[in-house]
């Protein structure tokens, strides 16, 4: 479908009569987009996917989608496809991405091999999703202007990242930001302590409240369910997530923070939450918001990672040392991108 929305800066001629494409893999659904050279995304596309999907058939469906669009992009007037950016859960490597357990064999995949190989295109870019939707957030979002600021994606799962001085940080090894492996202890689960992704994060709210409620109900219907069971559990995954985030706030001291993902549709609930839940003492105490762009900053995070790469600002993590070329951060350029 058309995208009609106004998130670019003034037209670069650097890549007159130039598309980009992204791809935004999560773990329910792949998204694509062509995008402009302003970043207006022109086309968008969603292809449902399921925890049991085969790895190569999530990244055949996604191959087969994008080159059907970047079809429908040249025939609709544009001359070429300058670059591919791809936000990814995990940290993507040249054999495989790490760290990414929603998507089953995913560590196996050389993704920027297989993406080049089959789309014929030479300028691919891979990102963590997380840092993709807080680029997305710092480039034309929530997080403009927030210095530091941090962003918190709840999905599927449960990430964050940093923004400072107008760059992402990456993190010596790629992995700044990962909150879900931290342990949580939990009056709800059977052993002592789980990790914050299993408490927070979507698909591990879902598997505890099914097993508490004796029947099958989404991270989604949790937040609407009467239950007094579902009731407790929200507020203790929110009180969970609070802890954390005092403790970021205490660590980094940042001006903004700012909350996105597919939970957020229930945002009315989680940002009350998690401002009352903050426990740092004055003067901290960032404002909690909501992102701009909750259910695709990813997405739109792999359109800026594009733009820059094809840009010569050297935004390429995908491969090598993490952030190399970007001294471990991933930059968000001043002026038309």
């Amino acid at each position: 479908m058309a995208g009609d929305d106004n998130v670019g800066g003034s037209p670069n001629k650097r890549l007159d009569g130039a598309f980009v494409a992204a791809i935004d893999f999560g773990g329910s659904k792949t998204a694509i987009a062509i995008a402009d050279p302003d970043g207006r995304l022109l086309r968008q596309l969603v292809i449902p996917s399921h925890p049991d999907q085969p790895a190569d058939a999530v990244l055949s469906s996604a191959l087969a989608g994008t080159q059907a669009m970047m079809r429908q992009a040249i025939s609709s007037g544009y001359r070429y496809c300058a670059g591919i950016g791809i936000s990814t859960p995990g940290i993507p490597t040249p054999s495989g991405t790490l760290l990414s357990p929603n998507i089953a064999g995913w560590d196996h995949v050389p993704l920027r091999d297989r993406v080049q190989d089959e789309l014929g295109a030479n300028e691919v870019v891979l990102g963590n999703d997380v840092k993709c939707g807080a680029l997305a957030e710092l480039r034309w979002g929530a997080l403009h202007g927030a210095d530091p600021g941090v962003y918190v994606n709840l999905g599927t799962g449960v990430g964050a990242a940093v923004v400072v001085d107008g760059h992402v940080l990456e993190g010596a090894h790629g992995c700044a930001g990962e909150i879900g492996y931290s342990t949580v202890a939990t009056t709800f689960a059977k052993d002592e302590a789980r990790s914050l992704e299993d408490i927070v994060g979507g698909r591990g709210l879902s598997r505890t409240a099914s097993e508490l409620l004796g029947q099958p109900i989404t991270a989604e219907e949790l937040f609407d369910a009467t239950d007094a069971t579902a009731g407790r559990l929200v507020a203790q995954a929110l009180a969970a997530l609070a802890a954390h985030l005092s403790n970021i706030v205490l660590l980094l001291d940042p001006q903004r923070v700012v909350v996105g993902g597919g939970l957020m549709a229930a945002a009315q609930r989680i940002l009350p939450a998690l401002r009352a839940g903050l426990q740092v003492p004055p003067p901290l105490g960032p404002e909690v918001v909501a992102s701009r762009f909750p259910t695709d900053a990813s997405l739109r995070g792999a359109v800026a990672l594009a733009l820059a790469h094809t840009r010569g600002h050297g935004a390429n993590l995908d491969g090598g040392s993490p952030g190399a070329g970007t001294g471990g951060r991933l930059d968000n350029p001043k002026g038309g991108m």
